[in-house]
């Protein structure tokens, strides 16, 4: 069994969502995030959303998920010093040309290109990871150890 995760940034409201979910990251696995996930929990600026942010921010500290960089590089989502400088790899096959898509592209490839199983609720990213050679799960699946 794979012990490496790659943690969508959604994955953190799940957690939060789920009174017993802390629970299921305590088996010994490493898990793994890059500034995007970082990067868009910083972003929530809704000061009615101020109490969910630290909740989220203090999740992320307690889990002590790695950082790595993402392995490319995108104008406009990248951070410098944070993101390598690759050949776009998987980009283009994960976000079909959708720019939208740009973000989750990024947390995809990190996950196949450092060997994580990716834990998404987003199942076209899913799909795209497995269909690229990668391994993803739904929270669910990893939750209740159905993989």
């Amino acid at each position: 069994m794979e012990d490496r995760f790659m943690l969508d940034t959604h994955i953190f409201d799940a957690i939060l969502s789920d009174k017993n979910a802390c629970d299921v990251f305590s088996r010994g696995h490493k898990y793994y995030v890059c500034h995007i996930q970082k990067n868009e929990i910083d972003a929530i600026n809704d000061p009615l959303k101020a109490d969910k942010k630290a909740k989220l921010l203090a999740l992320i500290n307690k889990i002590n998920p790695e950082m790595v960089p993402t392995e490319s590089f995108v104008l406009g989502f990248s951070a410098l010093g944070q993101a390598k400088l690759g050949n776009g790899g998987y980009i283009e096959d994960l976000r079909k040309g959708n720019i939208n898509n740009t973000k989750d592209a990024l947390i995809g490839e990190a996950a196949i290109k450092n060997n994580c199983v990716l834990i998404t609720d987003d199942d076209v990213l899913r799909k795209r990871v497995i269909d690229l050679g990668g391994k993803a799960f739904s929270f669910n699946d990893y939750k209740n150890k159905t993989y």
